[in-house]
């Protein structure tokens, strides 16, 4: 695990110290090394730079960037299968100098050139430049673990693991992307390849560019298409125990491969279903004691400590649990836009941030357990998503037209209202279209159209936007609860918890993996029926029947609880402090973007609000973050 970044520069202008700036921004990704190449091709500048965080092979030989022959490369990521690659390689007599996964990607990109991407297994953000064609190479892994960020004006290249190595660069251009802006205050990120910032994206999961430094031509190459995988593939009903053993079978390699390493791996354990069948399976069979660890909270509301505890007793792993105060969880919110160089405003960040910073004081590497609740349909929200399209197609296509004019009039009526100018907008968006796939996308909405008119000074005339053309692709899906899972899986899955892990993980300089994201089991659970993945409106049905061939049921049964935190009261008590910092009329217009007086008047009816109302936090983090990075 790494962060790497790097440029193209076709004016020739950029300077070595640049490509230092750059890629030591990064330093908190990789603390144990630092490499630094600088070529030329004709007039363009080439710069790869790279931190490393030593994981596989840690000699000095394996330190990035790395050349071999006529490829140079650099990796942000891990690829679990090397050793089986490498071994089909040396079979054909191809040497090696290291040990590391590296090295097997480069000399399989000598064999098989860029098809060499879909035999790896693993999660990466790789860049390779082809010295003597004069290509350079820009891959993403299939689920969208890694990130990979590119700017691209007036000649100029830059990329990188994290958006903040450009500021470093002169030739970037710090202007805001107002279409983006409101897919951040709609969603709370901005989705992919989406980004706040004109001129950037974010390279597509699964996909690959290839950039000629002769003509500047590119060329974008998707290799994998969970989108495309949902529509294609067929449904298959099995007999109940053959499907049990089969995802049993295939959690397990998924898992293990999780567990390469050279270095300590430890597991996140909150008690839930996921972490503990993680957990499970990887302890079965080893002798000695896997590390894992578990943040507790003083409120009983928010504290699973004790039923992490409980899974850990069970299966006897050297358990770390820390119960943090109100007042631990409260200080990491400063920092916050730091590490998310983006908008974010997921607040169970903060607990993510203080369990990587606990578990970097023994291990290295530590995995997480996120997308088996979009895998196996873990949501409770899925069945009310179901009895609300149920309803939905009872009523008579006239009164639902009715209704929905109602309601956008409303919507804009309230304006002004942000929690009551959205519930207007989410109830005629789903009388409009009342699929599954609409009603799972106008959930996580924060904001309507019409008071981001009344809130932003220049709303954009066209809005770009990733989620309506994810939704058009998974629309006529056979197995519609099956497509709303697909949409779940790209959306929430890749644009939110990925980003949260990755940055927070990362920000602790250890490594986070996610055994639960494996593409070949993505691609076996889509031809399992929906039917029988939430079986009786029971969810996690069969992930939880595997779980308790390992772990008594009487440990496990109890209702889920989200990894949160009590942020709506704390940012009227003890952070209104940082409310009236930031979201003061001064504040607001210094940047621009949104009206000062009618957003001063909409955070002060969210404060004095009786409910927590999450556009708080929503705005209050946009703040910040543009305190730090305009």
């Amino acid at each position: 695990m790494c962060g790497i970044a790097g440029f193209l520069d076709f004016n020739g202008t950029t300077e070595r110290k640049t490509l230092v700036a750059m890629t030591d921004s990064l330093a908190h990704r990789g603390p144990d090394g630092a490499g630094y190449d600088y070529y030329s091709h004709g007039k363009v500048s080439i710069g790869l730079g790279h931190r490393r965080l030593s994981i596989i092979d840690l000699s000095t030989q394996a330190a990035q960037p790395m050349r071999r022959g006529d490829y140079s490369i650099v990796l942000n990521g891990e690829i679990y299968n090397y050793r089986e690659i490498k071994d089909g390689l040396q079979s054909s007599n191809v040497g090696f100098e290291t040990d590391s996964d590296t090295e097997v990607i480069l000399a399989a990109f000598e064999r098989w050139g860029p098809d060499c991407i879909s035999r790896l297994r693993g999660m990466f953000a790789v860049v390779i430049y082809d010295h003597r064609r004069g290509i350079v190479h820009f891959f993403r892994d299939r689920l969208g673990v890694k990130p990979l960020f590119i700017y691209q004006w007036d000649g100029l290249l830059l990329f990188a693991s994290e958006l903040k190595a450009f500021h470093q660069h002169p030739g970037f251009e710090k202007k805001i992307d107002r279409s983006a802006l409101s897919l951040y205050f709609r969603y709370g990120f901005v989705p992919e390849p989406e980004c706040i910032f004109s001129n950037v994206r974010k390279l597509p999961p699964g996909s690959y560019l290839s950039l000629d430094l002769s003509n500047g031509e590119q060329r974008a190459t998707t290799y994998w298409d969970a989108s495309a995988l949902a529509r294609t593939t067929k449904t298959i009903h099995r007999p109940e125990t053959e499907l049990l053993e089969e995802i049993d079978s295939r959690l397990q390699t998924a898992f293990d491969y999780r567990m390469v390493a050279d270095v300590p791996v430890g597991i996140f354990l909150s008690g839930g279903y996921d972490s503990s069948l993680v957990t499970a399976m990887l302890q079965k069979d080893r002798t000695e004691k896997l590390k894992t660890f578990t943040i507790g909270f003083e409120s009983e509301r928010y504290n699973e400590a004790h039923h992490a505890r409980a899974v850990a007793e069970y299966l006897s792993t050297e358990h770390t649990a820390l119960v943090c105060t109100e007042q631990d969880a409260q200080a990491i919110v400063a920092d916050l836009p730091n590490y998310y160089d983006e908008p974010f405003a997921d607040s169970s960040a903060i607990p993510t941030f203080l369990v990587s910073r606990l578990a970097a004081g023994s291990v290295k590497v530590a995995l997480s357990s996120d997308g088996g609740d979009e895998l196996f349909s873990g949501y409770s929200r899925n069945l009310r998503f179901q009895k609300i399209y149920r309803q939905l197609n009872n009523l008579p296509a006239p009164v639902a037209g009715i209704l929905a004019g109602f309601a956008g009039w409303n919507a804009g009526r309230y304006a002004n209202d942000l929690p009551r100018s959205v519930w207007w907008e989410k109830f005629a968006k789903v009388l409009r279209d009342n699929s599954l796939l609409s009603i799972i996308d106008a959930y996580p909405s924060f904001t309507s159209v019409n008071s981001l008119e009344y809130l932003m000074l220049a709303y954009p005339s066209e809005i770009i936007n990733p989620q309506d053309k994810l939704r058009d692709k998974l629309r006529n899906i056979e197995d519609r609860f099956n497509g709303l899972l697909a949409y779940d899986y790209q959306s929430t899955l890749t644009n939110d918890m990925l980003v949260k892990v990755d940055r927070a993980t990362m920000a602790a300089s250890i490594e986070g993996r996610e055994p639960m994201l494996d593409h070949e089991l993505y691609e076996y659970l889509l031809s399992v029926p929906s039917a029988q993945k939430m079986k009786n409106g029971q969810l996690k049905y069969l992930l939880k029947k595997i779980t308790h061939r390992y772990l008594p049921a009487a440990i496990m049964d109890r209702p889920k609880q989200g990894f949160g935190i009590p942020i709506g009261r704390w940012l009227k008590t003890d952070l209104r402090g940082l409310v009236e910092e930031h979201l003061n009329e001064q504040a607001i217009a210094r940047y621009g973007l949104l009206h000062p007086q009618r957003t001063k008047e909409t955070v002060n009816r969210l404060t004095n609000s009786k409910r927590d109302e999450p556009q708080l936090w929503l705005l209050l983090t946009f703040q910040m973050w543009c305190a730090k990075w305009l």
